[in-house]
């Protein structure tokens, strides 16, 4: 059902990371075992994402996100998600959103045993896609995750400050956005 992860060797110390990525699908599995459920890979998945839809406030995209995605996408631009998350949380949430569709591809790093920064989950991203380096810009709100896992791996770099950002200094992007600006992001990206 799911492959066990980690083992005796502890945190990967070649990683950048506090702690390696898991799959919250076999915390279910084990909370089912603990009580004596036999539960399937399917009744964990679903346990999962109700825990999720319980745990939120609120889901909506920011104001002309879709917009955005749909000008990059009529120019032809190639968008690709490369997000550390919980594919059973983020898979349910980018579906309800609608924004699904406007991906080329999608890497979540529950599925790859590894998360930003480690230039590892970038570099699997862009072998697997083809992607040039020279005409990718990663967007994102972590100055380190995002930015730095990003340069590291050869890619120009976008920040945008969000209220979820980690409370750091502006990191040293090629673009730094003090806050979201959909337009001027489209701009950014349409010139790249």
């Amino acid at each position: 059902m799911y492959k066990k992860r980690g083992g005796k060797g502890g945190i990967r110390k070649d990683a950048h990371e506090a702690y390696p990525e898991i799959q919250i699908e076999e915390v279910f599995l084990a909370l089912f075992k603990e009580k004596g459920v036999n539960a399937d890979e399917v009744l964990v998945r679903h346990a999962g994402q109700f825990f999720r839809i319980l745990s939120i406030d609120h889901l909506r995209l920011y104001d002309g996100t879709e917009e955005m995605l749909s000008a990059l996408k009529s120019s032809g631009k190639k968008i690709y998600l490369l997000s550390n998350a919980q594919k059973i949380f983020t898979e349910y949430e980018m579906n309800a959103l609608g924004i699904t569709p406007y991906f080329d591809g999608i890497f979540i790093s529950s599925e790859h045993e590894r998360k930003k920064p480690d230039v590892r989950f970038f570099e699997k991203l862009i072998h697997t896609y083809g992607i040039d380096r020279d005409r990718a810009v990663m967007v994102g709100n972590d100055g380190v995750c995002d930015i730095e896992g990003a340069k590291k791996a050869g890619l120009a770099t976008l920040y945008v400050k969000t209220e979820i950002s980690p409370k750091e200094e502006l990191p040293k992007a090629d673009h730094v956005l003090d806050k979201i600006n959909t337009k001027l992001m489209t701009q950014i990206l349409l010139a790249e």
